[in-house]
């Protein structure tokens, strides 16, 4: 994701996006995947060495390529389960934040009831249903498209903003 996916010849972080496939068995021995079996194997293979924040999908660290300790880098991984999630996370996630401000923008402008009291919220997890309370807006967790995205160029199309390849983000 991030800078490399759009295509950038240096960078200050590797941002790396895991999405659970359950079209793909656990293979029979082995346990079944989880997001910190992931982050316990970077650190056995010597990847990552040290943890900054992180939780149940979210990882940010400090890491060093196998046979190169000197070269320390920031690396950032996540990840999701949910298929319908998955477009509008690549999006977030390859950025650049023009790019998702730009669409979370209109997002919001093409949802806005007359009365103003509703809206559509854009944001790593999908397109949401959002409505405007005493502190501000607050997304229902409804979609507003309930079988969610299959490809970035839909979310776009859908938005109708026209389609940046990632190389175009920024």
């Amino acid at each position: 994701g991030g800078s490399y996916r759009r295509g950038h010849k240096d960078s200050v972080d590797i941002d790396i996006l895991v999405k659970k496939d359950k079209k793909v068995p656990t293979p029979k021995g082995k346990k079944k995947f989880t997001f910190a079996a992931l982050i316990s194997l970077l650190k056995q293979w010597g990847i990552i060495f040290e943890k900054l924040t992180g939780g149940n999908k979210t990882f940010q660290g400090l890491g060093r390529c196998p046979g190169m300790p000197d070269f320390v880098f920031r690396i950032d991984l996540f990840y999701t389960e949910n298929p319908k999630e998955w477009i509008p996370f690549l999006i977030g996630k390859t950025g650049n934040k023009d790019n998702n401000t730009r669409l979370r923008f209109k997002a919001n402008q093409m949802g806005l009831s007359k009365d103003k009291k509703q809206s559509w919220t854009l944001n790593d997890y999908g397109l949401f249903i959002a409505t405007k309370g005493k502190k501000g807006w607050k997304s229902t967790g409804k979609r507003v498209k309930p079988e969610g995205f299959t490809t970035e160029e839909e979310l776009f199309e859908f938005l109708e903003v026209p389609y940046l390849t990632p190389e175009q983000r920024g």
